[in-house]
């Protein structure tokens, strides 16, 4: 049982619509098994431990060699495979000798203005490859691209962005796990990415290194109405290697369940990397009224 590996529990495009999907890594036959949660109920007893997931190279999956335990609960890559495949040292961290770096950054990447609850805009970039899988990881359920470019560009145009109009380029987690039950507000949301594109393009006006990246004009896009959601009204953050209970959800880092009558938020990056080494037939997570979040 432990050749199945949790490898991502992520989103797929099916005709236009977002799907959340659980990815398993098959270590005996070498391919993947994924299929859609919804309806699913899990019933998954995880390993204590934690294995390197693998990498990506020219859009192909490549299994960790080495076979390398995780040191760490919420990391999914061992060092060998984040530095081969290099996308954090060439595009996070500005590596420009890695030997990947090149053909990293001269990639085209979408720079976006993401909405998140309450009334927080994020500047952030995204591969055009997988420009909207991106943001509904990162439960970036309001958005709208301002400006297109090589990775070179787009790298630093963002934190331009960033700096000058003190927009911020980080949501934490905890603060999109706090409002998961808050829907947001289509309207009020198109009015505020639409007021900080003005800025931001008044500002870069007479900018000859960057105004002609920027789109003419943004088009405010939303997953609402062709993504399966669930916005839970009480829930409770578990850390646990048994996966048990009805999928509801999947937003953001946090996989919900149905368990016990209430909500079990799940980390997905806590899942990820752990092999399947066994099947539950029943099992309850410890819930208390007063640990429930509620807004």
């Amino acid at each position: 049982m432990a050749d199945l590996q949790i490898n991502d529990i992520t989103w797929q495009v099916d005709a236009g619509s977002f799907i959340p999907i659980i990815r398993l890594w098959n270590r005996q036959t070498k391919e993947f098994n994924s299929f859609p949660l919804k309806g699913y109920k899990f019933n998954f007893i995880l390993s204590k431990d934690k294995f390197c997931t693998g990498y990506t190279y020219q859009a192909r999956y490549l299994e960790c060699p080495y076979k390398n335990k995780i040191v760490g609960n919420f990391s999914s890559q061992c060092g060998f495979c984040e530095r081969t495949q290099g996308f954090k040292s060439s595009f996070i961290l500005g590596d420009l000798s890695h030997e990947r770096s090149n053909e990293i950054l001269s990639q085209e990447y979408c720079i976006y203005l993401g909405y998140f609850e309450p009334g927080i805009i994020k500047v952030g970039t995204a591969n055009i490859s997988r420009e909207k899988i991106r943001l509904i990881e990162q439960d970036c359920l309001i958005f709208a691209f301002i400006a297109k470019g090589r990775g070179y560009e787009i790298q630093k145009l963002e934190h331009l962005i960033s700096k000058k109009l003190n927009i911020t380029e980080i949501v934490k987690s905890s603060h999109k796990f706090k409002y998961l039950s808050l829907k947001p507000d289509i309207k009020f949301a198109e009015e505020k990415l639409k007021s900080i594109f003005d800025k931001i393009k008044a500002e870069f006006k007479s900018d000859i290194d960057y105004s002609t990246l920027f789109f003419e004009k943004i088009n405010v896009e939303n997953f609402l109405e062709n993504a399966e959601l669930f916005f839970p009204e009480k829930y409770k953050k578990f850390e646990d290697t048994n996966i048990f209970g009805h999928f509801l959800g999947l937003r953001g880092r946090y996989l919900l369940l149905a368990a016990n009558n209430n909500v079990a938020a799940l980390d997905i990056n806590y899942l990820i990397g752990r092999n399947i080494e066994d099947y539950l037939n029943h099992y309850e997570y410890n819930f208390t009224e007063e640990q429930l979040s509620l807004i």
